[in-house]
Order: C-alpha cells, then structure tokens, then sequence
C-alpha cells in the first residue's frame, strides 16, 4: 500500500495521477497516525509512546531514506502486537513470546528505525 500511495504506478508501468502523489512520510502517516484518529483510537494507537499499545513491524529498509522505486521490495522481518513478537521472518513462525522489549535485536531494530522516539 505504501509503494502505491507514494509512486502510484499501475502493474502495467502507467503512473496514474501523478499530481496525487504522496511522500514516504505522509503514506506512513495514513497508515499510523492518521488512521488511529479517525478510528478515534490516537490514545492507544498510532504511534509508538509510552502508554500506548506496542503495535508495530520491524521491516527490511527504511521507508523514509529508500528509494521511492523500491519501496515494493522492503519486506516485513516482524510484526509486534502488544509488545509481543506475533511474526518473525528468520524463523517464519507466528505467535512467538518473545516481548520486543526483553529481545536486544528487536529494541535495536526499533532504535535504528527512528520510530521508537517520539516528538
């Protein structure tokens, strides 16, 4: 969903609307921010606060420093529900119980994103 918001380029290479384009940050925006606000759930979800519950995936390459042409390429390496690992590409098996939090190489992931910190 990222990759079409940001390029918005058909399978068959035809770039459709390009004046309706989106940048990297404002297509993690609709995806995070802005969703859990019109959902009304910004207090709990949408970004990563203390307080709020630990949602969040731990992908490839940085979205915001990527080329935008490859944006289709990054790849999910986990996904956090609630501060637990619910998938983990390395091993490929959902519903681990390893807490990001207690796991070094997923706090350090986190860190090199920049997500973790909130301004």
């Amino acid at each position: 969903m990222l990759d079409a918001t940001v390029n918005r380029t058909t399978r068959s290479g035809y770039v459709l609307g390009p004046d309706q384009r989106v940048t990297p940050m404002e297509a993690l925006k609709s995806l995070t921010i802005w969703a859990a606000e019109q959902y009304a759930e910004q207090d709990s979800k949408g970004s990563i606060e203390t307080g709020k519950r630990a949602d969040l995936v731990v992908l490839s390459d940085n979205p915001l420093t990527i080329a935008p042409a490859e944006l289709h390429s990054i790849k999910v390496l986990q996904t956090i529900k609630d501060g637990e690992v619910v998938y983990d590409a390395a091993s490929a098996t959902a519903s681990q119980s390893a807490s990001c939090a207690d796991n070094p190489e997923c706090s350090r992931r986190l860190a090199d994103t920049g997500f973790g910190h909130h301004h």
